[in-house]
């Protein structure tokens, strides 16, 4: 049995002289073609890094509701942020701390933050999709904005524009009647200054049932606005300190 032959074509190809000149040009190509790999690939590395850990310049920043010492238990309020509401692990209701704890990431270099209360909002519709937020500016509402400066977070009272009603894209709403909370008391370099709502609740209300009931109130108003971004319906049933919500996608 005869062996393999060897290819004609590579050896006629190895055959051929090279000259000097030849050699250089081509260990110059060759080099370029290293180093345009060695970026690409760590182009790739540098994207690959970003998807799993998120914009490089992101901050998570902290937010409290603080609530009356009296309280035996902290009722349920729906937070918004661009329009959406939050849940899961981004609010955290501490019943024994009376407060409610909120988070969320935005852009290190993102020194300014809104922030409103008030019972109701919703999407102004144009061309069959929601083209900003806003709410009747003769409604019940405390807009705030909040700054980051040498190393604290401070507030100041605005007005919403009363033409429009709209509200930055981005603001944190917080449902609740307005007249319920004092004025933020300031924060520090990671937490946002804490919204206090005030014991004069206890003036207009009967008791916390009432009050639990006034805040569910609030709470079923939400539904459409619920579904604004989800395309979610939902059924809420209030009962004694509790609140039974029923979400179904559709």
């Amino acid at each position: 049995m005869e062996g393999i032959k060897p290819n004609p074509l590579k050896k006629r190809l190895f055959a051929v002289p090279l000259q000097r000149d030849t050699l250089d040009s081509i260990n110059t190509i060759l080099q370029g073609i290293t180093m345009k790999k060695t970026f690409f690939y760590s182009f790739l590395g540098l994207i690959f890094f970003v998807n799993c850990h998120g914009y490089i310049d992101t901050k998570r920043w902290f937010g409290t509701i603080q609530f009356p010492q009296i309280l035996e238990k902290v009722p349920s309020v729906r937070i918004y942020r661009a329009g959406e509401k939050m849940n899961g692990l981004s609010v955290d209701y501490d019943h024994e701390g009376k407060r409610i704890c909120f988070s969320f990431t935005e852009r290190e270099y993102q020194k300014t933050i809104y922030v409103i209360i008030t019972p109701k909002f919703w999407g102004q519709n144009e061309r069959g999709s929601t083209a900003y937020l806003k709410i009747d500016p003769e409604q019940d509402y405390k807009f705030y904005m909040l700054e980051h400066r040498d190393n604290e977070w401070t507030s100041k009272r605005l007005a919403v524009p009363y033409d429009t009603g709209r509200i930055p894209d981005t603001t944190i709403i917080i449902c609740s009647n307005s007249d319920w909370f004092e004025d933020p008391i300031k924060g520090n370099d990671y937490e946002l200054p804490i919204f206090v709502v005030n014991n004069q609740i206890f003036d207009e209300e009967e008791s916390e049932d009432t009050l639990h009931e006034r805040f569910c109130e609030i709470l079923l108003a939400c539904l459409d606005t619920d579904t604004l971004h989800t395309g979610a319906t939902s059924l809420v049933k209030c009962e004694k300190n509790m609140i039974i919500t029923l979400e179904q996608s559709s």
